[in-house]
């Protein structure tokens, strides 16, 4: 139910905490791969005294579960030639046993990985923690998948509702620039007023954007004349707002 990844996170923030109680570990954390940069970086970072953990997708025991999709459950990471310690060295934290799993989205894509550090009263993380584990990562690639399809369509309406506005102005130039100025006007009272940020940043905008947009039906012989309106062309003017 949840469309936005900033919401996801926060969403994520509660639930990581009862996953690090359920697998008995010290933290955990949620890492993303960012495919363009060939990086990982983290939406969650239970108990990291850095508030972004990000590294190339080369590096470290997520960046290799990231790279191959295998999980790891590892009993000692500093024994492991693939940990990164540099985490360890910038904080004093000591990282000994870790269970790493990898995110997917519904196609088998590969768009993450999520770990717990440190099994307590124990040296390695058991069959049952993989299980739970992988079982959280599964609802969780779900998750991050939708919110990413949600984020793209958003993009691809945002476009086109942007395109039709440059086309609304370009057809009258003593205009121009009008959709925008109301766009953000319109925006800002929002704010002003205690609007929900969905509101704000939602239907505000794109009401904003498209309430002109009934010219493109008005003719130019009406919209473009220099002089004033009969009252047969203020009535087709006015049409433009049903």
């Amino acid at each position: 139910s949840i469309k936005d990844l900033e919401s996801l996170v926060r969403s994520q923030v509660e639930i990581v905490p009862e996953l690090v109680h359920l697998l008995n570990a010290d933290r955990a954390s949620v890492f993303l791969i960012l495919a363009e940069k060939k990086e990982l970086y983290s939406v969650v970072a239970l108990g990291a005294e850095i508030k972004e953990i990000r590294f190339p997708l080369s590096r470290g025991l997520a960046g290799y579960v990231a790279r191959t999709g295998e999980a790891l459950n590892i009993p000692d990471a500093h024994l492991d030639p693939r940990f990164n310690p540099e985490f360890d060295r910038k904080t004093g934290y000591r990282t000994r046993s870790i269970l790493a799993v990898a995110l997917h989205d519904p196609q088998g894509r590969r768009i993450g990985v999520v770990q717990a550090i440190n099994k307590q009263g124990s040296d390695v993380f058991t069959k049952d923690d993989e299980k739970l584990l992988d079982a959280f990562a599964s609802e969780w690639g779900i998750a991050i998948a939708n919110v990413r399809l949600i984020s793209e369509q958003r993009e691809l309406f945002d476009s086109f509702v942007t395109t039709m506005a440059a086309a609304l102005d370009a057809r009258d130039a003593m205009t121009a620039g009008h959709t925008h100025r109301v766009t953000e006007y319109s925006m800002g009272i929002a704010e002003q007023l205690g609007m929900p940020r969905q509101q704000v940043q939602g239907r505000v905008p794109i009401a904003g954007m498209l309430h002109d947009m009934g010219k493109i039906g008005t003719p130019d012989a009406v919209l473009k004349k220099a002089g004033g309106l009969t009252p047969e062309e203020r009535k087709i003017i006015e049409l433009h707002a049903a």
